[in-house]
């Protein structure tokens, strides 16, 4: 940080000032931003808003951070080493600062308002009378607490609702302060007129912080744009839930689907919301804070400035508030019924359960817990680390139990995974007695979770199957190609899928958007085998997962792909696929180019599209072939191949070219 000083040319002046107590320290401290403002102006000049800020810095901590940091370096004396001690240290310093935070905007009557250290510290510019009006909001909120005796006082008292009503105006009005509440008009002049200043400082710099800023927003945008529109928590983060705690599951999947209509309606769900949060002994008690299941946002929202579009805005915002309100209520449900079943069986309910009953919550609705450096590296990588982190630990009981401390949290996390994994094989053998093949069983196959109706494939596992498959590769070394599901080995030979392979493909498919589609590019093909243009690089990136699939329907309008698209917004993932692809201009051979140079572009795309599509119908023949089904797997390979090569020499011939003959290899005849 530059150093903020009074101008040379006025330091005498300004020192002569304090000698004659024409401006004295004491005062200097209890002033206003104003008064202090004016006081300095005269001897600060154009330095006048960082002095004022420092002043401001200094009598907001009045030494007590100074104080605080002596005390704890002393504490640090003994096992000053251990990492346990450091992060008692940091936490209690963090609570400190959160503590001042909070002091900048809503100062005691006795104190200052800190307008200057508000727009430093938070970035905002906040009036006095915006602090005085969070003041008042807070204060009533506060008063109408200290009347309840969480112990005591019936639920059904009014004095619950109250408080409630208080304290949600005052956290929303408080939210506005920090965030702002200008239009998109309002936020990209700011950041226009902020990035001119910072041009006129340092050119280099500013280009530089552009770029990152300019990177981050587009990324940030896209995972908005990408995850939201839908209501999807109930299919896919709160899955486990359903299958372990059907009765918790219900009721706030129905709520989120009337908050997601209400707020279309232009209606205030969010106060109803955040209302039922606190209005519950949980909350005042602070045993929710203690276990963490009521967090600031959802991993999948990177950016609100959708909510802030026109017309599409209360969309994004209905399905924000939908999300946010399934997540949070179901938890408060779990964490009230896990309590009372620990109180009823005798469990001493304290700080240690309390934290792991939060753990075993957030992870049954995708909340998994991501610390240190490496949780810090997969939050900037991958789409949505923490739901892939609960996934593990909600179908491994959290390691066997090694991520919870206490034995109630452990049992009941040993029952969830009996009950996930028992209910996942249920969907599986029924599905298969009703329609044989239509569930995969191998997990050595990307299809496995998911039941194949048409050309749409169902996840019933919430996204988790993708951890039984990668680990299935690993262990055997082996993977079942989907197409004609045979058994191809991941080994080391030139041209074979390794190990190293199938885990880099793994962690690619849970990047995020931005990345995931730079990765496209680099590649030069995208996941339907095509080569990446600028459509496909936008629709990557901003088109909604869930108005993609519609997309698709242009080119499969079955009933399984209507009810997929369906069912998407649900959260059940739901993709609809040829049964192959292949793309005529990847790699293409002498023979194919001679092909495209006869027939010319337009008709060489035709013949692509009619290949997959039969080789599709081929492959679906297949799956329902006895004969074919009991072949090995060279015997299934070679009778792809041949059916393969018969179609695309009818394509060719249907287009007058003759194709070249090959020489005849032994395959059985289906």
């Amino acid at each position: 940080m530059a150093k903020v000083c009074i101008p040379k040319e006025n330091i005498d002046s300004f020192k002569r000032a304090i000698k004659k107590q024409d401006i004295k320290m004491s005062d200097l401290f209890n002033m206003s931003t104003e008064q202090l403002t004016k006081k300095l102006k005269p001897y600060a000049g154009k330095n006048t808003k960082d002095v004022v800020l420092l002043f401001e810095q200094k009598r907001i901590l009045k030494n007590k951070l100074l104080g605080m940091k002596n005390a704890v370096s002393k504490i640090g004396e003994i096992g000053r080493y251990d990492p346990t001690k450091k992060a008692e240290i940091k936490k209690a310093l963090d609570e400190f600062k959160a503590q001042q935070r909070e002091r900048v905007l809503s100062p005691k009557e006795t104190e200052n308002f800190y307008n200057a250290l508000a727009d430093k510290m938070l970035g905002i510019h906040v009036t006095k009378a915006e602090a005085k009006n969070f003041s008042i909001l807070e204060n009533k909120a506060n008063k109408l607490e200290s009347k309840i005796d969480i112990n005591k006082t019936p639920e059904d008292a009014p004095i619950w609702r109250e408080f409630a009503s208080a304290k949600h105006l005052a956290v929303k009005y408080h939210t506005q302060l920090m965030e702002g509440n200008g239009d998109i008009r309002t936020l990209l002049k700011s950041f226009g007129s902020d990035t001119k200043q910072n041009f006129k400082e340092d050119k280099l710099i500013a280009t530089g912080k552009l770029m990152v800023q300019v990177l981050n927003f587009i990324s940030d945008l896209s995972i908005t744009m990408k995850a939201t529109w839908d209501n999807s928590f109930m299919g896919r983060q709160g899955m486990n839930v359903l299958k372990t705690h059907p009765s918790k599951w219900y009721p706030s999947a129905m709520k989120s689907n009337k908050d997601f209509i209400d707020t279309l309606r232009g209606q205030d769900a969010e106060a109803g919301l955040m209302i039922d949060v606190y209005s519950r002994r949980g909350f005042l008690s602070g045993e929710y804070q203690t276990a963490k299941i009521i967090p600031k946002s959802e991993e999948p929202i990177a950016t609100r400035i959708p909510e802030r579009l026109p017309l599409i805005g209360n969309l994004f915002k209905g399905a924000d508030i939908a999300f946010i309100g399934n997540a949070i209520r179901v938890r408060m449900d779990l964490f009230d019924m896990f309590k009372k079943k620990a109180l009823e069986n005798g469990v001493k309910w304290d700080k240690a359960q309390i934290e792991d009953i939060g753990t075993l919550i957030n992870s049954l609705t995708a909340r998994g817990g991501l610390e240190g450096n490496v949780g810090g590296v997969l939050k900037v990588v991958l789409w949505a680390p923490k739901m892939l982190k609960a996934s593990w630990d909600v179908r491994t009981a959290h390691t066997l139990g090694i991520g919870l401390k206490t034995k109630f949290a452990r049992d009941e996390a040993y029952m969830n995974m009996a009950k996930i994994i028992g209910t996942d094989a249920m969907i599986m053998t029924l599905a298969n007695a009703i329609k044989p093949g239509s569930a995969e069983t191998d997990p050595r196959s990307t299809k496995f979770g998911t039941i194949q109706v048409g050309n749409t494939a169902f996840d019933y596992t919430g996204g988790a199957k993708s951890l039984a498959v990668i680990a299935a590769q690993m262990v055997t070394g082996e993977r079942k190609t989907t197409g004609n599901k045979t058994i191809t080995e991941l080994g080391s030979g030139f041209g074979q899928q390794t190990r190293f392979d199938a885990i880099i493909n793994f962690l690619t498919g849970k990047t995020k958007p931005f990345l995931n589609v730079l990765i496209q590019v680099l590649r030069g093909r995208t996941y339907e085998n095509k080569k990446p243009t600028a459509g496909s690089v936008a629709r990557g990136l901003f088109v909604p997962i869930v108005t993609d699939n519609a997309i698709q329907l242009k080119d499969d309008s079955s009933v399984s792909a209507v009810a997929g698209v369906m069912l998407d917004f649900l959260g059940i993932n739901a993709s609809t696929y040829p049964r192959s692809s292949t793309n005529f201009d990847l790699n293409p051979s002498d023979e194919m180019k001679e092909f495209k140079v006869k027939v010319g572009e337009e008709d060489f795309k035709k013949a692509n599209e009619e290949y997959n599509k039969q080789v599709s119908l081929m492959l679906g023949k297949l799956d329902i072939n006895s004969k074919y089904q009991v072949l090995s797997n060279d015997d299934k390979k070679r009778v792809i191949k041949s059916k393969k090569a018969k179609i695309k020499a009818d394509i060719f011939r249907s287009y007058g070219f003759r194709k070249k003959r090959e020489r005849p290899d032994r395959t059985p005849r289906i």
